[in-house]
């Protein structure tokens, strides 16, 4: 037949007669046959038959739209391998069409044979930039753009160059339909990027991009996170600049905006190190956060800010009372508002009935750490250990890539369920509830403001913190998981949550894998009978208090030498350290900078370069301890009344040790020298380490998991009789 004025019956209905459907159904036949060759002829052939450009334009979209139709059928039925046969060979007929390569794309991802090869080869970006913005299937853009982030997070794609996701998401955002919305995906995509040491400097390139692109409303939470980025990354002068200017701009505005800036300003201080300036700034922003509170100055599109305001406050002050007030009257304001923002995406649930007769309880674990981080280091062996007969173990996991390796070993992999889930915590909170979970445990605490919404939410009937930080004030918790030692007895009073203390540790871990040691005496010109100090915490903590005590030790041993590691802006450090070896009376040269470690396996090696280890104040090592006592390392700690400040006390008292654990300045200037001069005591202590590895409760991850495990039978167990329930699982 000719085709001539053709129209969307002519394909479908021939009237018996052997029409184009029927050659396009043979040609999908030969596709899921692989027999390509076969597919093009039955597929191509009603084209021998146009005569005119019109008619060959509309065949191709008919065509185009039944291969697609043919996929989306095949999607339907549940075989994605399929439907990317189909889209695959529909791009190499048409591979013009952006909607089909984002189509195909999409399927590769979810099937896991996308790479990033297919980018370039399938010239995506020039596709992009030919296309109408009101043609393009913008979900699907959305998805691909946000799905290719996340996967370059977990490998990174060799064949892509420097500037392809910085022209890719200008593009993204030139051509979607809701900037915001993609400005928001690409903050928080390029959160994860930021993760990665090797994909700082690309985090700061998209955020480039989104500050030039964004519209006034973003603003402010792009530069936040553009001047943090660049801190990260070690460009401490242009993040000082962004921050400067920032706080300069909203000096005016409102108390939450000019909490925001001075919030920021002194994040980005911290992570340069500049404690000349981070006293006056934290004066300043707790000025700012109590006018914040006093006034109720709130907006539920920056509950982030507000959360983590009091943050950084911990490194600078141990004055754990007004802290927990401050933060227990941030929780207030707050909560009202997380809710209210989650009942506008899902609506409240009604409150489960106890079960008496229930034998298996639902623990679910809500965090966005579980990787290589502290969090993530400390609790991995507590969900190996889980009694998979008396509990169903889930695992919530927030702004956290599900391709990451770490995840999957020590988490994913062990648990009974595992969920994944952006920075919005509706989604979190609904499956939550889906699951039927009786006792959601938070490992962020304040880390995250996703967890902490989702907690003020009450989607379980109860609701712990544990590990993360301490307690976060957020009035949706119902316990802190504490031990004898970590919190003061008086800690009652001023927390919000109750205090569950565990018999023995809160934390317990298996041990710690190590490397190679990279460092040695002799690169750092120190003599090989020289007694060497180490101080291996970040710039966050070189509180200027405690380290002018600690070159006060360095004064009093002869042929000793204070190392440290410079993780912030070197010229603010060292001026830091130049002043205070000048008070103290010590010269440069008996102090030692060293640079970061290039992993944690090679910083637990690295300890051994110390005689001693010189704790930080008032925010106290926690992994670190346990790295260093792991590691057979004497250390001087001193102990205060807030959470941070007893992190280490609470370790070596756990191991049997009170040689080196100091409750003021003079003494832990005095166990320095102590430690410093006496051969004999270092050699005890250290052995007492080493040998705790077979008795201390910090090592016997059995014995925790029992612990925590019996804390939530008890917990479930008040719950049941304040609801009436009957007796005990």
């Amino acid at each position: 037949m000719l085709f001539t004025d053709l129209t969307v019956a002519d394909i479908h209905d021939e009237s018996g007669n052997e029409g184009i459907a029927d050659f396009w159904q043979i040609g999908l036949e030969h596709i899921l046959a692989d027999d390509s060759e076969a597919a093009q002829a039955s597929l191509l052939l009603p084209f021998l038959n146009i005569d005119s450009e019109a008619e060959e334009e509309f065949l191709q979209s008919s065509l185009i739209e039944y291969l697609q139709g043919a996929a989306r059928q095949q999607e339907d039925n549940g075989s994605l391998e399929n439907s990317y046969k189909i889209l695959s060979f529909a791009q190499d007929l048409f591979p013009n069409d952006i909607n089909n390569l984002l189509h195909s794309i999409d399927v590769a991802m979810h099937i896991e044979m996308f790479e990033f090869d297919m980018l370039i080869e399938r010239h995506f970006l020039s596709l992009l930039v030919d296309a109408e913005a009101d043609s393009i299937d913008h979900n699907r853009l959305y998805g691909v753009v946000q799905r290719s982030l996340r996967l370059f997070h977990a490998e990174l794609g060799a064949s892509l160059s420097a500037s392809f996701f910085p022209d890719l998401i200008k593009l993204f955002l030139e051509k979607t339909s809701d900037r915001n919305r993609g400005v928001e995906m690409v903050l928080e995509e390029s959160f994860l990027l930021g993760q990665q040491r090797f994909l700082k400097n690309l985090r700061i390139l998209l955020l480039e991009v989104c500050l030039e692109m964004c519209s006034e409303e973003k603003r402010f939470q792009v530069i936040c996170q553009l001047s943090t980025a660049t801190a990260y990354s070690g460009q401490f002068t242009k993040s000082m600049q962004l921050a400067e200017q920032l706080y300069e701009e909203y000096q005016g505005s409102s108390c939450l905006y000019r909490m925001m800036a001075s919030h920021n300003l002194l994040h980005c201080l911290m992570e340069a190190g500049d404690w000349q300036r981070i006293p006056v700034v934290a004066e300043l922003h707790q000025e700012n956060i109590w006018q914040l509170v006093t006034h109720n100055d709130s907006d539920p599109e920056e509950l982030g800010m507000m959360i983590s305001s009091e943050f950084f406050l911990n490194y600078i002050y141990d004055r754990p009372k007004s802290q927990h007030q401050l933060r227990n009257s941030i929780g207030k304001i707050v909560a009202p508002l997380a809710i209210k923002n989650v009942r506008k995406m899902i609506p409240s649930q009604p409150a489960i009935a106890v079960n008496p007769e229930k034998k298996i309880l639902n623990i679910g674990y809500v965090a966005s750490t579980l990787t290589k981080h502290s969090v993530g280091w400390l609790s991995r062996w507590l969900f190996a250990h889980h009694s998979c007969e008396d509990f169903k173990i889930f695992i919530y996991n927030v702004n956290q890539n599900d391709q990451d390796s770490f995840n999957r070993k020590y988490f994913r992999d062990r648990a009974d369920w595992s969920h994944y889930f952006g920075i919005g915590a509706a989604a979190v909170v609904k499956q939550i509830q889906a699951d039927e979970i009786d006792i959601l445990v938070d490992m962020d605490s304040s880390t995250l403001s996703t967890t902490y919404e989702v907690m003020c939410c009450k989607p379980a009937p109860i609701q712990v913190t544990w590990l993360g930080w301490d307690a976060s004030g957020c009035p949706g918790i119902d316990y802190f998981i504490a031990d004898p030692y970590v919190l003061p007895l008086e800690a009652e009073e001023y927390y919000q949550a109750k205090i569950w203390r565990l018999p023995q540790t809160y934390v317990a871990v298996n041990g710690f894998e190590v490397d190679t040691p990279t460092k040695r005496r002799e690169d750092y010109g120190i003599p090989a009978d020289a007694i060497v100090y180490l101080c291996g915490q970040k710039s966050y903590k070189h509180n200027p208090d405690i380290l002018r005590l600690q070159m006060q030790i360095i004064r009093e041993v002869p042929n000793s030498y204070l190392l440290v590691k410079l993780r912030g802006d070197r010229d603010s450090l060292m001026n830091t350290y130049q002043t205070l070896a000048q008070e103290v009376g010590i010269t440069m040269d008996r102090l030692r900078f060293l640079d970061s470690d290039p992993d944690e396996y090679t910083h637990r090696a690295n300890l051994h370069i110390a005689d001693v280890v010189l704790d930080t104040f008032p925010y106290n090592g926690a992994t670190t301890t346990l790295e260093t006592i792991w590691a057979g390392v004497p250390m001087v700690t001193k102990v205060g009344e807030s959470f941070f400040a007893r992190n280490s006390y609470a370790f070596l008292t756990n191991v049997g040790i009170s040689a080196g654990v100091a409750h003021s300045d003079e003494e832990y200037v005095d166990w320095g020298i102590e430690l410093g001069n006496n051969l004999e005591l270092r050699q005890q202590i250290s052995g007492k380490m080493i040998h705790s590895r077979k008795n201390s409760p910090l090592w016997n991850i059995k014995q925790f998991t029992m612990e925590m495990e019996n804390a939530y039978r008890k917990m479930w167990t008040i719950h049941q009789s304040r609801q009436g329930g009957g007796t005990s699982i």
